[in-house]
């Protein structure tokens, strides 16, 4: 964590990585749950956690 560095330029700070190395984007038309997390659907079609 040491590398990292907080950027506090905008009024909502952000943890800067300093790898290149990044995870894929998740996709941004699946229905998230309360806390912003994707929906997993079940088997009869219908969507855990909602």
């Amino acid at each position: 964590m040491g590398d990292h560095a907080i950027d506090h330029s905008t009024p909502e700070s952000i943890l800067v990585c300093p790898t290149t190395d990044r995870l894929p984007e998740r996709p941004i038309d699946t229905p998230l749950n309360e806390f912003g997390m994707p929906v997993e659907p079940v088997e009869d079609g219908r969507t855990r956690g909602m």
